[in-house]
């Protein structure tokens, strides 16, 4: 137990020097709000699409097409047990956009930004088609966060807007990426090479991100607020010790399912403050519950992360 631990705390903690860099960078103005605009931007737009589009570029097994669809019905079934649970959780809570935003913290994790580089991190242990399977959870993700999520919120949007936000650049990675993963297309060297070198660069400019989104939140004031303590124990810990308590009854050692374990221990996704402020839910609380959730992530993930990995040994 204790040297899988360390393995696993080695691991993430290399995720978070990353993360104090960008809180430096930032706090020394090198990355201003318009260069963490422009990094998000960059992220979203062009390196998690590349990552996902050469993860994809493998060879079609059986095995792998099971996994891919094992791994959307789980990362669903775990979205809407979050659903279920964040409403029983917040029925006493009166304001609307506290509510709101709260349940979407709840429930929504960083499966972008920081799902991908800890799996990337952790794949010897969880299993070399991690990557892989995490890609699906991406589009899982944003079919439940916008559709759900934005209905959470109070936002009303037409099908036709509602289908723009869905189709990220993202998910449009992932089409691609399953088209040549099922038509069993290998991109030429002179096409791969490049979106592997892109995709080689979200780990680090997705932690430099999340750090200096972390500064820009003032983090002080943040821990003062009362109410973003009992969330943050709810996503970073209730959730994923459900999750957890799944797979040791049933004795699951499937890498598709614990690709999913390890993005549910992931802590509160960047979007649902973005999605706050655009839905008038409580932007400035889903703000500082993000920043407490991603902060304490660095020792709940190795404490979850290990305690599954010695129950599928």
């Amino acid at each position: 137990m204790t040297e899988t631990f360390l393995t696993v705390a080695q691991q993430v903690g290399i995720l978070f020097i990353l993360i104090a860099a960008g809180f430096f960078l930032a706090h020394k103005k090198v990355i201003d709000d318009r260069v963490r605009r422009g990094l998000t931007a960059l992220l979203v737009n062009l390196t998690t699409p590349c990552i996902i589009i050469s993860e994809m570029q493998t060879e079609r097994t059986y095995e792998r097409m099971i996994g891919l669809a094992l791994t959307a019905g789980v990362f669903a079934a775990f979205l809407l047990f979050g659903i279920l649970l964040s409403k029983l959780l917040t029925v006493r809570v009166k304001s609307k956009p506290e509510r709101a935003s709260t349940r979407m913290c709840m429930t929504y994790t960083n499966c972008g930004f920081m799902g991908f580089p800890l799996l990337a991190s952790l794949s010897s242990l969880v299993g070399s088609d991690a990557l892989f399977f995490g890609t699906v959870i991406i589009g899982v993700n944003n079919l439940f966060m916008f559709t759900h999520g934005v209905y959470t919120l109070g936002g009303s949007k037409s099908v036709k807007d509602t289908l723009k936000m869905i189709i990220s650049p993202a998910v449009i990675g992932v089409f691609i990426g399953a088209a040549l993963f099922f038509a069993q297309i290998t991109l030429p060297e002179v096409v791969s090479k490049p979106i592997s070198y892109i995709g080689s660069m979200n780990t680090p400019l997705a932690m430099l991100t999340l750090g200096a989104i972390i500064y820009s939140s003032d983090i002080k004031t943040a821990l003062r607020d009362k109410r973003i303590y009992f969330p943050t124990v709810v996503r970073n810990l209730l959730s994923p010790a459900v999750f957890l308590a799944v797979i040791a009854i049933f004795g699951i050692k499937n890498t598709a399912v614990l690709t999913c374990f390890v993005t549910a221990t992931c802590p509160v996704g960047g979007m649902c403050a973005i999605l706050s402020e655009q839905y008038n839910g409580d932007a400035p609380l889903a703000s500082r519950i993000f920043s407490l959730s991603t902060l304490s992530s660095m020792i709940t993930i190795p404490i979850l992360i290990s305690t599954v990995l010695q129950f599928v040994g």
